[in-house]
């Protein structure tokens, strides 16, 4: 399946939400981006659906990100939404969550198109007053997302949420559908 056969199955069976909705912490009833005007898909309700339905065992229980968000240049957009600082955010969960999800992707979906798909990670910022620090496990560094970049060929970015949200129409590209 390429990129549009994706886009047409998801809006086919599917119901679009926005950003906004996908981006709200449920525990702290807050939400990470305010932009109610650009729609996207719940790829947390597609993950549950689809690989219950079609793919895996029932007692298989995948991560997956917030968001999907089907853009005009053909390019898929997956997105991680984290009321977490910056320094809080446990980026080994996020690199499992893109991993599982291209297996979803790859075993339900026969998805080919790894080229035109982009995965973003959206955090609160950094803390204030903090200072930077690094640390190594093994020689690797446990906070870097550029890791899915050497072994897929898939855009990784990392935005705060105000200036994701101030930006997201130039950073998504102008989505497809809006509300």
């Amino acid at each position: 399946m390429d990129v549009l056969e994706l886009k047409n199955y998801i809006t086919t069976n599917y119901t679009s939400t926005t950003l906004n909705q996908c981006s709200e912490d449920d525990d702290k009833n807050e939400y990470l981006v305010q932009n109610r005007a650009i729609a996207v898909f719940d790829f947390d309700k597609i993950k549950e659906k689809e690989s219950l339905d079609r793919c895996f065992p029932k007692n298989v229980s995948l991560t997956s990100p917030d968001t999907v968000v089907f853009n005009n240049r053909n390019e898929i957009i997956l997105i991680e939404f984290k009321n977490s600082f910056s320094s809080d955010v446990k980026k080994f969960a996020v690199r499992v969550k893109f991993y599982e999800t291209l297996i979803l992707l790859k075993h339900r979906f026969g998805f080919v198109d790894l080229d035109k798909l982009t995965y973003i990670l959206v955090h609160k910022g950094p803390k204030k007053k903090s200072k930077p620090h690094h640390r190594s496990i093994q020689g690797r560094c446990p906070a870097d997302l550029s890791i899915l970049k050497h072994e897929y060929p898939v855009s990784v970015k990392v935005y705060d949420a105000k200036y994701f949200d101030s930006n997201c129409y130039g950073i998504l590209g102008k989505a497809l559908q809006d509300v």
